[in-house]
């Protein structure tokens, strides 16, 4: 699996881990690619008040952005949002159940009118941005049916409780030009670094792409990477070049 490929997973596999979702950001900027800006854009709006989104500058450029980027793309990293019904005048289910139906393509009348029991409830989850307030746009044509107008409204799904994991691999991708013919000044902060003995620790970036660390924190996570960068960054030799190092989410198995 590609480090790319690696972001993707994660988020299909939890879409509300706006912390991996800002780590793929940087991983982004890193490389020079602008749909970073993308990612960066979902949290912004998720952090918004529901109230504030479909007016807020986040918005314009997330709608703006959608248009250019890859759309397959943005549903494997963007289904964050959904489309929800709040509340409702009770005289109105009727004619509600009906629009619904209508609204969502539903294929009977059942399935609107377990919709409208359960509100608040979402009406269509897992959605990009885009597509959530296109969505909400559709349901404005049907707002005159109605004397007192259900509340329907576009909002971030709400995270698990307690939080996405958060738990990220360091892998070593690259090593200061002169670090083999150097190793007697590197192998004891670098052995020290990865708690192993010398020839271990050789062994362990002999072949890169290497992996220093598996399943840290995100609250360890800059700590780890500043411990690596003194131990690879020694006095009188070349420094880790800046890209030498990558953040990828890791695999379930090292979550738990």
């Amino acid at each position: 699996m590609s480090e790319e490929d690696a972001f993707l997973h994660a988020l299909a596999a939890c879409p509300t881990d706006d912390l991996t979702r800002l780590v793929y950001a940087d991983w982004l900027d890193d490389r020079g690619e602008q749909k970073s800006r993308y990612l960066r854009l979902i949290v912004e709006l998720v952090r918004l008040p529901p109230d504030e989104l479909l007016g807020s500058v986040a918005h314009d450029e997330m709608l703006a952005l959608a248009v250019v980027l890859n759309s397959v793309w943005q549903q494997a990293v963007g289904r964050r949002f959904e489309v929800a019904l709040i509340e409702f005048a009770p005289r109105d289910r009727y004619v509600l159940a009906h629009t619904l139906m209508e609204l969502l393509q539903l294929p009977d009348g059942i399935a609107a009118e377990e919709l409208v029991a359960a509100a608040p409830t979402p009406l269509r989850s897992a959605l990009t941005y885009s597509e959530a307030v296109f969505l909400y746009l559709d349901w404005l044509r049907y707002r005159p049916l109605f004397q007192i107008r259900p509340t329907v409204v576009v909002l971030a799904i709400p995270a698990p409780e307690g939080g996405p994991g958060g738990r990220f691999d360091i892998v070593l991708r690259k090593l200061p030009p002169d670090f083999w013919p150097h190793w007697p000044e590197y192998k004891f902060s670098v052995a020290d670094l990865l708690g192993l003995g010398t020839r271990e620790a050789a062994d362990r970036v002999r072949n890169l792409p290497a992996t220093l660390f598996r399943g840290i924190e995100w609250d360890d996570l800059e700590p780890t990477l500043r411990r690596v960068r003194r131990a690879f960054n020694v006095q009188w030799t070349e420094h880790l070049p800046p890209d030498a190092l990558s953040v990828i989410p890791s695999a379930p198995e090292d979550r738990r």
